[in-house]
């Protein structure tokens, strides 16, 4: 029994806690954790005063950018101050608007009155009608007896032709509507492609007229026309092209202009006679036309912004009919390539430029259709990388883009010597 209760209350003994342990642990965490904390803080401090010296050094280096900002533009007011700067002409458009709207209203041949012009506008429009009228024929035809039919050859013969005796508004949209393969088929760009360098030009004697109202009558004493074009039968010359809104002959200079001496091939560009005519009454009816389409409720149709179409082309196409211009921008376009190697531009002669004429050096070389037909893969990949890089310095350099750039316009020497 003894024993029993010995063993007993040892074992009640050792299951009690000694009342000094619960302080000692106590302790040690509570020393634990100031120990935590103080590095807690000592990396917040470290890193606050990081954050305080990077932004330290960010001001730093901001107030000296400022500082060198400040003397550059100091410098360069001086600069400016010093030496006058003159813009170049071209670049003054702070009018263009303005200047467009009166170049428009001077060319305008509609008349003063409104009885007037719904006159001009009603002939215009008889006679596209009737123009057309053929096609509504043509058309059925071909397309009952196939693509490849006689009746489907004398439709495109048609239309084209058609096209062309509609004038230079109607001839300049289907040179548009040739480039985007991605909107007509490929017959239709196949067919018309070739209103891009060869349209309908008008007679030697109106070209002669159109010569002697613009150089004077001893227009000939200045020119010598291109024997190789002369036709004895007729006593004319034939052009070596024509586009929609003028035709251009080859010639040569018989007394020096300017810098260039007697005997220099020239190119002379004449203007289609009555031209201004048609354009002006082509672009009344499609401003009114497209104006009353957007008036229609239900069609809805003001979202595409037509009549800002058509007017925008308009601003396009009416400084095309004055050659003076086409001058003026020749002359920017040899300035901003003067150093390029591979591009280049006619240079008009001073003295022999008018509305309706324009003479210029003559550029040798082969259109580039003939290269897009029949060129090797080597010699497109080089063209391509050439008309890329010319647009793209137009555009990011030099601020003045020629906007008529088909393939019509674009001629390509292979300079092989």
């Amino acid at each position: 029994m003894l024993s029993a209760g010995i063993l007993s209350g040892a074992t009640l003994r050792a299951g009690i806690a000694h009342p000094a342990i619960p302080l000692k642990a106590a302790g040690a965490v509570n020393r634990l954790s100031k120990q935590i904390r103080h590095r807690h803080i000592q990396a917040a401090i470290r890193e606050q005063q990081q954050a305080t010296n990077v932004a330290r050094l960010y001001a730093r280096r901001i107030i000296e950018l400022a500082s060198a900002a400040a003397a550059t533009k100091l410098a360069t007011t001086k600069l400016e101050s010093s030496v006058a700067v003159q813009t170049p002409k071209e670049w003054k458009t702070e009018n263009l608007e303005e200047n467009r709207r009166l170049f428009g209203e001077s060319i305008s041949s509609l008349g003063e009155t409104k009885l007037e012009r719904v006159w001009a506008a009603g002939s215009r429009i008889c006679s596209l009608a009737l123009l057309a009228s053929p096609l509504a024929v043509l058309v059925p035809l071909a397309y009952i007896s196939g693509d490849e039919s006689r009746a489907a050859h004398y439709a495109w013969e048609y239309a084209i032709f058609a096209v062309e005796k509609a004038g230079p508004t109607f001839i300049k949209l289907t040179q548009w509507a040739t480039t985007r393969n991605d909107l007509f088929s490929q017959t239709f760009v196949s067919k018309f492609a070739r209103l891009q360098d060869e349209t309908r030009g008008h007679t030697w004697k109106e070209s002669t007229q159109i010569l002697e109202e613009s150089l004077g009558k001893g227009f000939e004493d200045i020119l010598e026309f291109d024997e190789k074009h002369y036709q004895s039968r007729s006593n004319s010359v034939d052009p070596i092209g024509s586009g929609c809104i003028a035709q251009v002959y080859k010639a040569k200079l018989k007394k020096a202009m300017s810098m260039y001496p007697a005997g220099t091939d020239v190119a002379v560009k004449v203007t289609h006679p009555h031209i201004v005519d048609k354009v002006c009454v082509d672009f009344y009816i499609m401003n009114k036309l497209t104006s009353l389409l957007e008036k229609i409720p239900r069609l809805s149709l003001d979202y595409l912004s037509m009549k800002d179409s058509v007017d925008q082309f308009r601003d396009i196409m009416l400084p095309q009919l004055d050659l003076r211009v086409e001058a003026r921008n020749l002359t920017r376009f040899r300035r901003d390539f003067a150093d390029a190697t591979q591009v280049s531009f006619p240079a008009p002669i001073p003295g022999l430029t008018t509305m309706n004429v324009l003479v210029e050096s003559f550029v040798s070389g082969k259109p580039i259709l003939d290269f897009m037909k029949k060129a090797k893969r080597e010699e497109n990949e080089e063209l391509a990388t050439i008309g890329l890089s010319t647009v793209m310095k137009m555009i990011f350099l030099h601020d003045f883009v020629h906007a008529d750039l088909h393939p019509g316009n674009i001629i390509v020497d292979r300079n092989e010597t």
